[in-house]
């Protein structure tokens, strides 16, 4: 980790000074007002709400993760009922 924090230019080693503060925040600054400024917000009227769905497949492969989440816990817990039954006997 202490590699990766010299490996920064001087003014992000310490998110608690002022200059980085600024130099943070001047970049999200200029990032913001040049996507304000672009063709992505040609048609957006101001007042308009702007709301984010997930899509189809992303909907899908969450369920795909519960699911194998699932079975995962589910198989763990009947190799130790297993284990735990066979030990007994």
């Amino acid at each position: 980790m202490e590699d990766l924090v010299r490996k920064r230019p001087f003014f992000l080693r310490n998110l608690s000074c002022t200059l980085s503060r600024h130099t943070v925040g001047d970049a999200s600054h200029r990032i913001l007002y040049t996507v304000a400024n672009s063709n992505a917000m040609n048609g957006i009227t101001p007042g308009t709400i702007i709301t984010y769905t997930a899509a189809p497949w992303e909907t899908a492969l969450m369920a795909a993760n519960i699911a194998i989440g699932i079975a995962l816990i589910v198989g763990v817990a009947w190799v130790v009922i297993r284990v735990k039954k066979n030990r007994g006997t």
